[in-house]
């Protein structure tokens, strides 16, 4: 392991004795101020972690402090004599002030372990130093380092520590307790001179015990001596680390194709001895060196590497000591579960013989990987390695090797749902490495890095889902060779070079065996696997995880390929999305199908291209949203398309009366529906959403409530005619179906009150909206044709086109709607939980990007909609009193734009074809009106909102855009016969 600032600073402070200005250890002094940076007076690399920095540079100003003013032991070195230790310190000082000011601690920046006792702990220490105005004016992530700290110490039980009752994971960071702890009591809980292997612990201990400790001085002299500092004062965060290097080491190579006798049987004999011995020793446990405090990352991967070697290791122990029933803990009194530590474990059961047994086990901890995954991937900070690409080839091997058990019917019972799920996660990890490879092959730009990202290809490239289509593995196949040439590059220096600090201890290192381990890993998995032949070889259980087979799953490539938004969307990409929104399909069906229990469509179109426009548009965006959000704007997208349809066929049966009186129920509708929420104690912001719309004056055909009680519905009802009762109740059962629906989602249970005041708003208008469209399409039926083929025009308009585009007709689209629960799950996003919208501006603008993006849909809609809407006296755009002058003139206005990137699907044609054509290609000009303000708006967004927020309304816009772009080429609404009473 390499050398660490932090732990270096505290062997410096120690004195012999105690109270003596004697340094035990100057050259670990003298280390520290040959890397204080000179501009800044910090201890910091350019990739090191703001902790990291914070840490290291607190623990180093400690030791400048404990040194000023103070002769220096007989060992000093003389050139550093004349050093101006004030500077230095003054230096220092304001560098951390700065970066305490800058440390974000927000739900989703990952603290490392530790941090929240060990940094509270040196700011107190160097309160009493004479720098106390480095916490003079505080910071802003004091109180929530503090509760951290405080919810901390409740879980740590300090007495029986210091009473010798067991051992904890406390020991390795004893300096965190200066001033709460004895440390005399402690001297019982040393292995080999060392508090669990930590030079900084057993520093604080030496320094604090009230007699000598030779074993520890002699523990720490050999840290110096043999440690990765070779004697320059520097030593690591942790030392010896035998089990954890060897474990990950040999699972490495052999993982990735190495065979025993490339590796040397005696060495692999002898690794295979150390880690019996060492579990042995441990009950079937270890940790990262003999006789340490055990976990369960160590272990797992120590019976990983048994059960390679031939030599079987019950995994009992581990289960025991660190299952909790829905994951595993890497030890006890852990503050975050680590997503690696599951990913190990899930290998380590998979590897084990008797597998089987543990198919409880399996499902739960692929269940905690794809559930922590679909929440937001791009949230996930592991605790022990900083690089997103060891996350992600860590999950990359646990899920497939589970796959590829159940492909083998070894596990053949694995819940349906849970499969679908993991091979969500492995296609997105998939699309996510092959989009974010650099120009020079590498990952991050980093060796490490590169070797985790090319290791995770090929192990998601032996799945059968993905091996069996050509695009897809020729561009694995050429990432992987531009990685390995990356690596080739500077693999003469490979022993030579310094190892990248991706592994986090109390601080940021790196391991050089690990990080060459890697390398050769990449280098040889990127040439040795044959997935014709690789054991995880497609069966006929493969294809029951897919809705259809692959090439019918692939066939909509073409149409998509003809959409402007996807000109340049490679083929592998493409096909990739159209296999991940696949595996979507069950489940949106099913949610589908509690709201409409009867199919309003046996051929279910839309459930056919509505995935890929989510999981399309997510990549275009490197897939800022997770698989939750994704697939909950699916059902939103599906549902908004089975309103329509279930309006179209069932709801214009109604007399224009009932039409009134249903616009009337729509409010009580969601009042009942609060109402049940309210009893399952869902907490729910009063809206007033029974009393008239939000736009009950702009034209939406909403009507005042104020004047109907209760009974007005049930009174219409009962002067229907008795055939159509069954009609009436199916629309009033169905309309709150949906409406319980939204209401009862996690996203709408955790909004603030007022996005949940919105969401219910877009929800009354919504269906408000599809009413008043009827009324207004039957209103159209009744003016008489004047000629076959005419356009009729709605006179008198009930307001004008921009007024309806603006209120009804954009609610119709489902667009405002969406946007107001999509900024719900927003929420989950942002820091802290708090609204992603949290100005006034901001949300201002949000409302007015929803409404260009409606009115956008709109248009679009109507545009490829206009021979089905004459046909079936839909309302339609081009309807209105705007376009009368189209109609008379025939012929193009002389202040007409250039055509815009959808003229190319106007037909030319003559008489009243052309008329047809030449209103059309009029809304088209007012929809890229509509674009260009959409545009303008999201450059207005986007410095009123964080990057992340920003991004996924990104997403939001492109995905509605492109239901746009699909109705300029083809109308994908069905033809419906209605039947009015």
């Amino acid at each position: 392991m390499t050398c660490a600032v932090y732990d270096t600073a505290w062997l410096s402070m120690i004195a012999k004795p105690a109270d003596s200005c004697n340094w035990l250890f100057p050259s670990s002094f003298l280390r520290l101020l040959d890397l204080q940076n000179v501009d800044t007076g910090g201890w910091f690399e350019p990739d090191d972690m703001e902790t990291d920095t914070i840490l290291n540079t607190a623990a180093a100003l400690l030791a400048l402090c404990r040194h000023h003013g103070k002769p220096t032991g007989p060992s000093a070195c003389a050139s550093h004599s004349g050093d101006n230790l004030g500077d230095r310190i003054t230096a220092a000082s304001g560098f951390l002030r700065e970066r305490l000011q800058e440390l974000d601690l927000s739900r989703n920046t990952a603290m490392p372990v530790g941090f929240e006792l060990l940094l509270p702990t040196l700011l107190d220490l160097l309160s009493r130093e004479d720098i106390a105005d480095v916490l003079s004016t505080g910071f802003p992530a004091r109180e929530v380092l503090l509760d951290a700290r405080r919810r901390k110490l409740a879980r740590v039980d300090l007495a029986t520590v210091l009473t010798g009752g067991r051992r904890s994971t406390i020991l390795h960071s004893l300096e965190a307790f200066i001033g709460m702890i004895q440390f005399d009591h402690l001297r019982d809980h040393k292995v080999m001179g060392s508090m669990m292997a930590s030079p900084a612990s057993t520093a604080a201990y030496l320094m604090h015990c009230s007699t000598w400790d030779d074993e520890s001085e002699q523990y720490l002299r050999h840290v110096v001596e043999a440690g990765s500092g070779r004697g320059s004062g520097g030593v690591p965060s942790a030392f010896p680390s035998t089990f954890f290097e060897i474990s990950w080491v040999v699972a490495t190579l052999i993982e990735n194709g190495f065979s025993h006798e490339e590796l040397g049987p005696k060495s692999l004999d002898s690794a295979k001895s150390i880690l019996q011995h060492g579990l042995a020793e441990g009950s079937g446990l270890i940790g990262f060196a003999q006789s340490l405090e055990s976990d369960a990352d160590d272990t797992a991967k120590a019976l990983t590497v048994l059960n390679l070697l031939g030599a079987p290791t019950s995994a009992d122990p581990m289960i025991r000591k660190y299952s909790t029933g829905s994951h595993f803990r890497t030890y006890d009194g852990e503050r975050d579960t680590s997503f690696t530590t599951n990913c190990n474990v899930l290998v380590a059961l998979c590897q084990s013989t008797d597998v089987r047994e543990h198919a409880r086990e399996v499902a739960m901890v692929m269940r905690f990987l794809c559930r922590t995954w679909w929440q937001d991937r791009c949230a996930i900070r592991d605790k022990w390695n900083v690089s997103f690409y060891y996350t992600v080839m860590s999950v990359a091997q646990a899920l497939t090797k589970a796959l590829d058990l159940w492909i083998r019917e070894l596990l053949p019972d694995l819940p349906m749902e849970l499969l679908e799920d993991a091979s969500v996660v492995l296609l997105q990890a998939l699309v996510h490495l092959l989009q974010a490879q650099s120009e020079d092959g590498s990952w991050e730009g980093k060796q490490e890095s590169t070797s985790y990202a090319v290791i995770a290809l090929n192990t998601i490239g032996s799945l059968p889902l993905v091996h069996s289509v050509e695009p897809i593995m020729s561009q694995i196949e050429l990432a992987c060779r531009n990685g390995r040439s990356m690596l080739l590059k500077d693999i003469s220096n490979l022993h030579s070079r310094p190892a990248e600090h991706l592994w986090i201890e109390k601080v940021t290192y790196g391991s050089r065996y690990i990080s060459q381990a890697f390398t050769f890993a990449a280098l040889k998995c990127s040439t040795w696997k044959d997935y014709h032949h690789h054991p995880c070889s497609a069966t006929a259980r493969v294809h029951s995880l897919l809705p259809a087979p692959i090439d019918q799953i692939l066939q909509p490539a073409h149409f998509f390929k003809a959409l402007p938004m996807f000109s340049t969307m490679p083929q592998w990409c493409m096909q990739a999305c159209l296999i991940e929104g696949s595996l979507f399909k069950r489940r949106l069906r099913d949610t589908c199908l509690e709201v409409f229990p009867q199919k309003t469509n046996d051929k279910e179109k839309h459930l056919s291209f509505i995935p890929f426009t989510w999981t399309a548009g997510n990549n275009l965006h490197r897939g800022p949203l997770g698989a939750d959000v994704i697939l909950s704007m699916m059902i939103i997208s599906a549902l908004a398309y089975q309103i329509d349809e279930f309006v179209e066929s069932e709801v214009a049966k109604l007399s224009m009366d009932s039409l009134v009186a249903l616009q009337a129920s729509v409010g009580i509708l969601i009042a009942d529906v609060e109402a049940e929420n309210e009893d399952t104690n869902i907490t729910v912001m009063n809206t007033n959403v029974t009393g008239v719309s939000n736009q009950h004056d702009t034209g939406n055909g909403a009507h005042d409530m104020k004047d109907l009680d209760d009974s007005s519905f049930e009174q219409t009802i009962e002067s229907e005619a008795r055939n159509l009762k069954d009609v009436h109740q199916n629309i009033h059962r169905t309309f709150r179906q949906f409406i319980r629906h939204f209401l009862a989602t996690p996203y709408a249970r955790s909004a603030s009150g007022y996005n949940l005041a919105q969401l219910k708003f877009t929800i009354h208008d919504f269906l408000i909206a599809h009413l008043t469209q009827t009324e207004e399409s039957r209103r159209l039926a009744e003016l008489p044709n004047t000629k076959p083929q005419s356009i009729k025009t709605i006179q008198p308009a009930r307001c004008s086109l921009f007024t309806w585009t603006r209120t009804t007709s954009g609610d119709h689209t489902a667009g405002p709607l969406a946007m107001s629960a999509f900024l719900c799950m927003l929420e989950s996003l942002t820091r802290n939980g708090q609204d992603p919208l949290s100005s006034p501006q901001s949300r201002y603008v949000a409302q007015d990007v929803s409404r260009h993006l409606a009115a956008l849909c709109r248009l679009y809609n109507d545009f490829g909609s206009v021979a089905r809407d004459m046909a079936e006296n839909n309302l339609n755009s081009i309807n209105f009193p705007e376009f009368i002058q189209v109609f008379k003139l025939h012929c193009a206005s002389p202040h007409a734009r250039q055509p815009g990137p959808h003229a190319q699907h106007i037909k030319s044609s003559s008489g009243e074809q052309s008329t047809i054509e030449q209103a059309k290609r009029r809304l088209l000009e007012i929809a890229e009106y509509e674009q260009r303000c959409l545009q303008a708006a999201m450059v207005e967004l986007r410095d009123l909102v964080d990057q992340n927020v920003y991004e996924a309304l990104m997403v939001f816009c492109t995905t509605a855009d492109m239901y746009g772009q699909m109705y300029v080429l083809k109308d994908l609404t069905p033809a419906v016969k209605r039947r009015v009473d």
